[in-house]
């Protein structure tokens, strides 16, 4: 639901609001067709699996949409730093788990995600500087 979400408003913000609503109305139509078919058959568990087919319509319909924007995006940076940032800190956090209480696990889980992110270089100088500006007004005048 996160990429259906994310790459709706991309197609929102390339002026393409037709499309975006065409896709919710084509997904919309093939959950209630398939719900209608396999929910009274296999019960919760067809209405669970047509929710993520349906939300993988959706993600395959705005990424056709934006096809030309797509190619042009860094997808080493983009995905597969992150996901293996996302694979060291599993790694990280199944050698906390049974060694830290679950609150400090899931801290230094964190923490660790973030630091894979800039070791990786997922996170660069400029995203560091767009953090480092959303300190509120009060925080800044408390930290000089």
């Amino acid at each position: 639901m996160f990429t259906s979400e994310f790459l709706g408003y991309a197609v929102l913000i390339t002026d393409q609001e037709h499309r975006a609503a065409r896709s919710v109305l084509v997904s919309t139509g093939f959950n209630v067709g398939f719900n209608l078919l396999f929910v009274p058959r296999f019960g919760v568990f067809a209405a669970a699996i047509m929710t993520v087919v349906t939300e993988a319509v959706l993600v395959g319909q705005h990424a056709w949409t934006l096809r030309v924007l797509m190619r042009r995006i860094n997808w080493l940076a983009s995905l597969i730093r992150p996901l293996v940032a996302a694979v060291l800190m599993g790694g990280a956090t199944l050698l906390l788990r049974s060694q830290t209480p679950l609150l400090v696990d899931i801290v230094l889980s964190a923490g660790a995600y973030g630091l894979f992110l800039v070791a990786l270089g997922s996170i660069g100088r400029e995203e560091l500087s767009f953090f480092r500006g959303l300190r509120s007004p009060s925080e800044e005048a408390l930290g000089q």
